[in-house]
Parts: structure tokens; C-alpha cells; sequence
């Protein structure tokens, strides 16, 4: 008897799965040698993310959130490492935009991304791109443009553009009203004390839900 058009489909569906899945072990177990050889640890992105967002909408045929959420896991799980920073900075960027860049609906991709590249790999110039992914993706959320305000504010030391993204984010449906005011001091040029630094701080890591013991010390 000849197979059906919704049994061919689900027979490639779960064939591609498994090429998927056996790339993502192929990766790990690749990962771990490095890591014990005492070598810094080579991020690759994850499988068909390098296709542009068209061609993968077609090759995983209508199961494009099922792709979302495979590769939001796999980003999330190596963002996630407590070792992060043995990763290559260039290579877990270059994987961090191949996922990024497709438009995920998942706001922690982002937020945490930002994160691990302004405070552990000491590269915030590279969020603001991950950013602008992740504010076309979810223009409703208020914490992403928030992250980029922080960031080009505080660490980038740039606050009139720090201004404008706190502005933003303090437009949004369900935002802190204190975006908006800091909004209004950016602008303004005005200065921050050391104190109201570390409080500024803690308030963005609690609105993005990082809790690190210590992490408010970079701002010092």
C-alpha cells in the first residue's frame, strides 16, 4: 500500500530530527574532548541555522517553531555553561547571530546573550546587533531594548543613545515607570553617583531575572 502525503511528511520530519539530534551529540561529545585536552572549546552554530530564513522556513517544512526551539535550546545550553568563557568570543558571537538573526519568539535568548557578551566575554559592542534581532522579533517586550539601553549607557559609556533605547523601553505595555525617568536624565546628560550606579544595576539584572552573587561589583 502506498504511504500517504501525511506519512511521507512525517517520515521526513522525523528523519531530519535525527540528523539534528546527531549533530547536536556529534557536537557535545566534540566539545568535551577539547575541554579536556585543556584547549579553548569551539562553538559551531546549531544544524541549517546558517541557511537564510526562507530556505529554512521551506527545508523544515512547517515545523519552523519545532527548529526554533531546538536551536533555542541548543543556544541557551552553551550561553548557560558556567565555564562560558572558555568559548572563542568570535565563534560563540558568529553562533549567537546564526540563531538570532532567523527571529526566535523566546525574550531570554536575547537577554541572556547580551549578557554573557558584555559581562563575561567583555564584548558589549557586539550586542546591539542581537538586540535589533530581538526587538524586530518581539517588539512588544520593553526588557530588550532595556538590556541595550544599560549596556550603551553604561558600559559603552554613551547616554545620549542609552537614552533613546530606555525611551523606548519605557514606551511599552508593562515597563517599570523608572525606565522613562532615567530616560529623561540621559538625555539630560545628568551624572550618576556610584551608589545610584549599583542601583541601576541591581534593577536591570532583577527585570531580566539574573540573580549573580557579586554582579552588582561591576558597576564600581
Amino acid at each position: 500500500m502506498a504511504l500517504s502525503k501525511q506519512s511521507v511528511l512525517i517520515n521526513v520530519v522525523v528523519t531530519l530530527w535525527c540528523v539534528l539530534l546527531g549533530s547536536v551529540f556529534s557536537q557535545v561529545t566534540s566539545r568535551l574532548g577539547h575541554t579536556s585536552a585543556g584547549q579553548q572549546s569551539v562553538v559551531t552554530p546549531p544544524p541549517l541555522s546558517l541557511l537564510s530564513t526562507s530556505v529554512l522556513n521551506t527545508v523544515t517544512l512547517g515545523y519552523r517553531g519545532l527548529y526554533d526551539d531546538f536551536a533555542d535550546i541548543w543556544l541557551l545550553q552553551t550561553l548557560g555553561e558556567k565555564d562560558v568563557k572558555r568559548f572563542d568570543p568570535q565563534q560563540l558571537i558568529t553562533a549567537i547571530r546564526s540563531v538570532t538573526r532567523h527571529g526566535p519568539k523566546l525574550e531570554s535568548l536575547y537577554l541572556l546573550s547580551c549578557f554573557v557578551l558584555t559581562f563575561e566575554l567583555a564584548k558589549p559592542e557586539e550586542c546591539q546587533a542581537i538586540s535589533v534581532d530581538g526587538m524586530k522579533a518581539l517588539p512588544t517586550s520593553w526588557r530588550i531594548p532595556m538590556t541595550q539601553g544599560y549596556v550603551t549607557a553604561f558600559v559603552l559609556n554613551d547616554p545620549g543613545a542609552g537614552a533613546l533605547y530606555y525611551q523606548l523601553a519605557g514606551s511599552l505595555q508593562g515597563a517599570p515607570p523608572f525606565l522613562a525617568s532615567l530616560a529623561t536624565k540621559l538625555a539630560a546628560h545628568g551624572e550618576f553617583s556610584d551608589e545610584e550606579k549599583i542601583h541601576i544595576k541591581k534593577d536591570f539584572l532583577e527585570s531580566i531575572g539574573i540573580d549573580l552573587e557579586g554582579a552588582v561589583d561591576h558597576a564600581k
